[in-house]
């Protein structure tokens, strides 16, 4: 048709070939299209069909060197020697011109930016790839974001655009909104402009993006009243990224309803953090310290908890620790999550993390494509229930783990799901990580039924696992599962090296076995010698009608705040039995830090 339509318009005019463009890339010798994701071509042998098709001579390069030689040619860069362009739409892409013929490179790919990553742990790219700028500055990202923060609950006049259908948000849609006003809109551009900044190289990336409101440095740059979310901008949930002094938390969404990446924050003197689980010490300024938090984000859903019959749906897993951490982490540590979540709840997740002001600015969760754990439980009594996992977010290992807590100073770990990390991992994380760390072995001595049904399950490697940890932390059954014995078991975990191994006891309280001063501290620094200390420390009573979900927890995130606060065992215990006995009185884990702190949570 393109043919024919040239032929009428120049009647007379012979047809002497056709030039296609196509997005790569490409092997422009063979006439190849290699991997057009938006398209799904692989290999594909366009030139050679298109020339049967019109029984023309034809050629192909890539859409964006056709694009910007044009522009050499006969449009905007007329005369220019030298031209770089970009082009932005459904993908991101580049071509260059040097002294006046098109650059392609050794590989046909120079100028191709769109499948660069500038995230290696980022969101995924539909070529395969994680952080690829393309997944961000394009137009489909740009409306995917949008559409992902407004079901997350962010406040925006966006749907208003498009009739309330959430389908028909495309970039120019967003781009509008932004120019007339709308905050939401101007909070996901910015964060694309910031991305997008990445790739250029230079000082621009260190010069504060251009808003059309003013904010006082210092400020975050996402409204936290207007119910956005960390690794984008969220309005319940990631991945997927808060300062200090930010407003009320965002609104929940069901799932690092976000934003895939959240827009970055910046410090107090305006400089920018590096993004991922591994936050730069200098950055923080001095005498911060950095608590890496590893375990699992889960999307409960609890039945049989208070009077009404509907089951309650929340934020549970690690949220509970991290919402503890928030409510009572001392003033000089913030904590860096080293947290994968699903794709699927990714936004809800960051919504959550965009809740906190104790998260750095440039920390997030770790988006991964499997689908994020979900538990559904069922209580019986206060101290007894049934638990079913589904999902599958994948563990850690230690290659992917070890350069993110090089600048961490402590470590706690939750085996939520028991799959955080594997032997191997956790033996590597002990010889490469010099910092205190504290378990809770808790799922390790949970197995899954075909069901998804948990049940306990014996740990025989127990002994191993011990060496890995300064402190343990197990509940009654769970000690009674690692051996009959209690004291036996105390004894293989101090000869194992733990300096503090700490036993829940539900309405008892908790008991403990210490080394002589014992102090939360690398082993190396820790006094020997010396009988060991115990005792029972009991909890404050709870109403039989409250909800324990979380209650251990909490317990423990807030005795590692307490003992890196430089408290005595007993005082860190009682401190963790009260913070455990408040979280009975709540429901779930959002917005759950301003209940342990004993304040009113704002609307």
């Amino acid at each position: 048709a393109c043919v024919e339509g040239t032929r009428r318009e120049a009647p007379g005019a012979e047809v002497a070939g056709v030039g296609v463009g196509a997005p790569g890339p490409l092997d422009t010798k063979r006439g190849i299209v290699i991997f057009a994701p938006n398209l799904t071509w692989r290999n594909m042998p366009l030139r050679d069909r298109i020339a049967d098709a019109v029984q023309l001579p034809s050629t192909l390069d890539n859409d964006a060197n056709c694009a910007v030689f044009g522009e050499w040619w006969q449009g905007a860069a007329r005369g220019a020697r030298f031209v770089v362009g970009l082009t932005i739409g459904t993908g991101v892409g580049g071509g260059i011109v040097l002294d006046g013929q098109l650059f392609h490179g050794a590989s046909d790919v120079a100028g191709e930016i769109g499948h660069t990553s500038i995230d290696l742990n980022g969101r995924r790219c539909k070529c395969g790839n994680y952080g690829c700028i393309e997944a961000y500055a394009s137009g489909p990202a740009i409306a995917a974001r949008a559409v992902e923060g407004l079901q997350a609950g962010a406040t925006s006049r966006l749907a208003r655009y498009v009739n309330g259908d959430l389908k028909a948000i495309d970039a120019q849609v967003v781009y509008r909104a932004s120019h007339d006003g709308d905050d939401f809109a101007q909070e996901v551009l910015p964060g694309v402009a910031r991305r997008r900044r990445v790739c250029t190289g230079g000082r621009a990336r260190h010069r504060p993006v251009p808003r059309r409101h003013h904010r006082q440095r210092g400020e975050p740059p996402q409204s936290r009243g207007r119910g956005d979310l960390r690794r984008g901008h969220v309005g319940g949930g990631a991945v997927v990224r808060a300062a200090p002094g930010r407003g009320p938390p965002p609104r929940l969404r069901a799932g690092r309803g976000r934003l895939p990446h959240r827009a970055r924050r910046v410090d107090r003197n305006g400089r920018r953090l590096r993004c991922g689980g591994h936050v730069q010490g200098a950055a923080l300024g001095p005498g911060v310290r950095r608590l890496g938090v590893i375990g699992t984000m889960v999307w409960d859903r609890i039945y049989g908890r208070g009077i009404a019959p509907e089951p309650v749906e929340e934020w549970g897993g690690i949220a509970y620790a991290l919402a503890a951490f928030e409510a009572t982490l001392p003033e000089d540590w913030v904590l860096v999550p080293l947290i994968k979540v699903g794709r699927d709840v990714a936004g809800q997740a960051t919504a959550f993390l965009g809740s906190l002001s104790r998260v750095p600015p440039g920390a997030r969760f770790v988006e991964v494509p499997e689908p994020n754990n979900r538990v559904v439980l069922h209580y019986s009594s206060l101290q007894r229930r049934t638990e079913c996992m589904s999902g599958g977010i994948p563990g850690w290992r230690w290659p992917e783990l070890g350069p993110m807590v090089r600048d961490l100073d402590a470590l706690y770990v939750n085996f939520i799901s028991g799959f955080e990390l594997d032997l191997d991992t956790a033996r590597a994380l002990r010889r490469g990580f010099s910092g205190p760390m504290y378990a809770d072995f808790h799922s390790l001595l949970l197995d899954v039924a075909e069901n998804g049904l948990r049940r306990p399950k014996d740990l025989p490697d127990a002994p191993a696992w011990f060496s890995c940890f300064d402190v343990v932390q197990l509940n009654e059954d769970e000690m009674a599962r690692v051996g009959p014995d209690p004291m036996a078991t105390a004894a293989s975990a101090f000869d194992a090296g733990v300096g503090l191994l700490v036993v829940t006891l539900g309405p008892r309280g908790a008991a403990y076995v210490a080394t002589p001063s014992f102090t939360f501290r690398p082993r190396d620094a820790r006094p020997a010698g010396g009988p060991l200390r115990t005792a029972r420390l009991p909890a404050p009573e709870v109403l039989e009608s409250g909800d324990p979900t979380g209650c251990g927890d909490v317990f423990g995130a807030t005795l590692v705040a307490r003992l890196l606060e430089g408290e005595g065992v007993e005082a860190a215990l009682a401190d963790a039995n009260r913070m455990a006995a408040r979280n009975v009185t709540a429901r779930g884990a959002s917005r759950l830090h301003y209940h342990l702190r004993g304040a009113i949570a704002p609307r």
